[in-house]
């Protein structure tokens, strides 16, 4: 029986998973504040990769599922405004990711501006369902302008960039 540690089992680096909990070199990151700031701090990379940057600086990191979150979403006057978990704010716009749903029925937007995907969390997900409409089988979000759910029949890579998945 061998007595050595093997290394290479424990994953390197940074890594985000399912529920949004920050990983590094396999501990958890239980340090509040500094998990707040690598939500803040994802960005897409210009080689396409999924980093942290806090200016020039850049660590990758990989991803269980989608990067950012969808903390909250409010309706302004019928257009509907996403905060999402790297503290930005956008305004949804009809796109073919605007609102897909999985076989597990988990929710993702794609935010284009970021070229980036964000899981919807619950909160923000019981703030749309009274908006959602369902005609001949196709279900709609009622804002203006409607937003079409699009159900996915094969799992996408929520690391690429929204429509390159």
């Amino acid at each position: 029986m061998s007595t050595q540690l093997d290394l290479t089992k424990f994953p390197k680096g940074l890594f985000l998973n399912q529920k949004g909990v920050w990983f590094h070199d396999g501990d958890e990151v239980r340090h509040e504040r500094l998990s707040q700031l690598l939500h803040r701090s994802i960005k897409r990379k210009a080689d396409g990769g999924i980093g942290v940057t806090t200016g020039r600086d850049w660590l990758d990191i990989r991803c269980e599922d989608a990067p950012l979150r969808v903390v909250q979403a409010t309706n302004l006057h019928g257009q509907l405004q996403l905060t999402l978990s790297n503290e930005t704010r956008c305004l949804m716009s009809p796109h073919p990711n605007a609102l897909v749903v999985d076989a597990n029925d988990l929710w993702r937007t794609g935010i284009p501006e970021q070229h980036l995907w964000a899981r919807w969390s619950r909160n923000a997900l019981q703030a749309i369902l009274p908006y959602v409409q369902e005609t001949d089988g196709h279900y709609r979000l009622e804002m203006v302008p409607p937003l079409p759910i699009r159900k996915l029949q094969s799992p996408l890579d929520w690391s690429k960039a929204p429509g390159d998945s």
